[in-house]
């Protein structure tokens, strides 16, 4: 396309010169053509420079251009004054915190190991974490034109973030922030956290070991000997098989759960699952299943078998409030333990007290023959300032510690009374109870020795009482 030009021209000697400058005035050209048949006086180097200084070109000249044009004789236009050109600002940018290509990351051990089942393949994030930060679009650098005046840069190009659920912009209008805990990815090239993990397919070596600070949902198994903990709820919608399981909230298993002697699960609300098989089960509140098959497992509410063929057989199940059931045991008399009454939180807590209880006592009587010995020097009269102030600092943490010891104790009598007090627990048997299964409520037990048709079993005063 040819380019916008305008034009001036002069008379000089005996040709004439034109002077042609683009829209933009970044160039300028001379051309040259004759104003008679002669052509003698061809014009000299001052006579053009003269002619550009004339039209306000000042910026750029091409000194050698113009030399060349009159020592040559050129008479075609030539670029004579070049301006220097705006520089365009740097666009804005977004620079993500986090690595989207969902790549695993093994970890490797000082020596040179690889756990395999850690594979680290999602990003999690908490909320107000920055995700990701915007560089504001950059000013460019001026450029002149051959008239010297400025030409200015334009600004770079602004991008917006591309929000998803979840996801919000902080004050500073540069940074997009979480809104919630859970996983930052990339949804239809919006970023986006989200509070529920999915897992499509089952927990194996393809996923590795989890961690998540939201729910989780696995619409496969969960395969032994991996691990994983959520801190929301865990719907698994197959079987969890011989792992360690942590969750923060409730835990629904379609399928059911299998365990060994070493996998545990810790449920810190509910469990509803179909059944319960050689597993190591304690769970905070009620546990809804259809069968218990040799294992060990520990309710802070109650214990509801759904099927009219419900079972309890083999191992020890312990619950707060109560348990229903169709058939307690087996017909082969397979020891099950039942304990009832059993408050496993305010059981937890008196632990823990009576631990630090020892501690305190230790640490006491440790402190007792420098205080005898303290008050004996005392009393003599011959004590300086300086170890006054240090035993004055160890009598008073003496009878801190004293008092402490005092305000435990009471802790744990009060515990012990409401525990003890917990009377109102019960079990009901729709069917059967056979012989082998052995039944404590609170501290009162009763083994049972004959087969029993369906009961409800109760503690009335000390004694634990089948009603028929």
């Amino acid at each position: 396309m040819a380019l916008k030009l305008s034009s001036v021209e002069k008379s000089i000697g005996d040709y004439v010169v034109h002077l042609k400058i683009n829209e933009d005035k970044t160039k300028g050209y001379i051309e040259i053509s004759k104003n008679n048949n002669d052509g003698f006086n061809f014009p000299r180097e001052e006579d053009i420079i003269s002619f550009l200084d004339e039209n306000g070109v000042k910026f750029g000249i091409e000194y050698y251009s113009i030399k060349n044009i009159v020592n040559n004789k050129i008479m075609k236009a030539t670029l004579v004054a070049l301006g220097e050109p705006a520089t365009k600002g740097e666009d804005a940018q977004i620079i993500y915190k986090h690595d989207f290509s969902k790549k695993i990351n093994l970890v490797q051990d000082e020596s040179g190991n690889i756990d395999f089942k850690s594979l680290n393949w999602f990003q999690q994030v908490k909320q107000g974490d920055i995700l990701a930060t915007k560089i504001p679009a950059q000013r460019g650098i001026d450029g002149k034109d051959i008239k010297g005046e400025p030409i200015v840069a334009p600004l770079g190009k602004d991008i917006k973030f591309l929000l998803g659920k979840n996801v919000g912009i902080d004050d500073s209008e540069q940074n997009a922030v979480a809104k919630a805990d859970g996983i930052v990815e990339i949804i239809d090239s919006k970023i986006c956290v989200s509070e529920v993990l999915n897992i499509n397919g089952d927990v194996d070596t393809s996923v590795g070991n989890i961690e998540f600070n939201g729910d989780i949902f696995v619409s496969g198994d969960i395969k032994g000997g991996f691990k994983v903990k959520a801190e929301g709820s865990l719907d698994v919608k197959g079987v969890i098989e011989s792992s360690d399981i942590e969750v923060g909230k409730d835990l629904i298993v379609k399928g059911g759960i299998k365990g060994n002697e070493t996998t545990k699960v810790l449920v810190s609300g509910s469990v509803i699952c179909k059944f319960i098989e050689n597993a190591n089960v304690f769970v905070n509140f009620n546990i809804n299943t259809d069968f218990i098959i040799h294992s060990n497992v520990i309710s802070g509410g109650k214990i509801t078998l759904n099927q009219k063929k419900g079972v309890i057989a083999g191992g020890e199940v312990v619950a707060k409030d109560s348990i229903i059931t169709s058939t307690l045991g087996s017909h082969m008399g397979t020891k099950t333990d039942i304990t009832l009454g059993v408050d496993i939180a305010k059981e937890a807590m008196m632990i823990e007290k009576k631990n630090i209880l020892v501690k305190l006592e230790k640490e006491l009587k440790r402190m007792i023959p420098a205080i005898e010995t303290g008050k004996q020097i005392m009393g003599r009269g011959s004590m300086d300032d300086m170890k006054k102030i240090q035993f004055a600092k160890s009598v008073q943490e003496y009878n801190s510690i004293l008092a402490n010891i005092a305000k435990i104790k009471e802790d744990i009598s009060n515990l012990e009374e409401e525990i003890s007090h917990h009377r109102f627990s019960y079990i009901v048997a729709k069917d059967t109870i056979y012989p082998g299964v052995s039944i404590t409520i609170l501290k009162f037990s009763k083994h049972i020795n004959d087969f029993l048709g369906p009961s409800k079993i109760y503690l009335k005063g000390n004694e634990v009482v089948i009603e028929g």
